[in-house]
């Protein structure tokens, strides 16, 4: 499938990165330089497209449709605020496709990863003054029942200089000059990354075995109610703070509606972070922070003996 991205901010480049991933090529890439009023939107720019995914400005929104369905493709659409022009694009489409008939359904994709039964290693050679880690652990796709209490687990270990692996590795034991940890959005199942660059003089396995220590506290022990909290109130000041603005409120209006199945879901977002109990950290953490489901990257100069 070739598609064309009208719009190429926040979601536009989330979307292009889950593209490239699934092998879905991005073959044309429209902005407000190259698509005034939806004027760069012509057949010859969209041969070869087989659906245009818009995610601009409320806006230019009325004009990007128009000239889509003018061409005969398919569009599919993130941005909001233009809702009061409902009517007239439901003409327009009636106007363009209401008498093509519907095509089959295509087949759902099955292919699914083969779970991974032992730790992988890899070590890239590469001139850097001090050794870089990437740990990797295999997680559920965004959306699952296990979504709300990865994504606050990912805050406590790394959101700011009070999350625990700062505090522990960076601070107090001066183990690395950078850590964090990452969870994707994804539709598929993802990985869960810790990444991190150790201080001078600090071997790359005293860096990751100290990693692993962070994360057996929280298997073997939980988490503090005053952690959990904190991470909550970070969480559910982020969600509004974000839907405050009308580029906020697409994006999360869309990151629901893509890797959610219905946008509706955000507004109980909130609730569903608010649900979310210690047990359920450490239940995630036991479930999928375990060697056999690990992969390690080192990159160095050269590989420790």
């Amino acid at each position: 499938m070739n598609i064309a991205l009208i719009g190429y901010g926040k979601m536009g480049k989330e979307i292009e990165q889950l593209a490239q991933k699934r092998n879905i090529e991005v073959k044309k890439t429209f902005t407000s330089k190259n698509n005034l009023s939806g004027s760069g939107l012509t057949r010859e720019s969209l041969k070869g497209i087989d659906v245009c995914i818009d995610f601009s400005t409320p806006h230019s929104v009325i004009d990007n449709i128009e000239a889509v369905v003018n061409c005969g493709k398919n569009i599919v659409v993130g941005t909001t605020g233009w809702y009061d022009k409902l009517d007239e694009v439901k003409k327009l489409a009636e106007k363009y496709f209401e008498s093509i008939p519907k095509g089959p359904e295509p087949r759902k994709i099955h292919t699914v990863e083969p779970e991974q039964k032992g730790e992988r290693r890899v070590f890239v050679k590469r001139e850097v003054p001090t050794p870089y880690l990437l740990i990797t652990y295999h997680v559920p796709q965004t959306g699952s029942e296990d979504y709300y209490a990865l994504e606050l687990l990912n805050d406590i270990l790394s959101n700011g200089s009070s999350s625990r692996l700062y505090k522990s590795l960076v601070e107090e034991q001066q183990l690395a000059i950078e850590i964090g940890t990452y969870y994707p959005n994804a539709f598929d199942p993802t990985l869960f990354y810790f990444y991190a660059i150790t201080n001078d003089g600090i071997k790359s396995s005293q860096l990751e075995n100290a990693i692993y220590q962070e994360i057996d506290k929280i298997i073997e022990n939980g988490i503090t109610d005053p952690e959990l909290q904190k991470v909550k109130n970070q969480k559910l000041m982020e969600f509004y703070r974000t839907t405050q603005t009308i580029n906020g409120m697409s994006n999360t209006i869309g990151t629901y509606e893509l890797f959610f199945g219905d946008f509706k879901k955000l507004f109980s977002a909130p609730d569903d972070f608010k649900k979310v109990s210690k047990e359920q950290i450490q239940l995630v953490a036991k479930k999928y922070f375990n060697k056999e489901n690990r992969t390690v990257g080192i990159l160095f100069t050269e590989e420790e003996k």
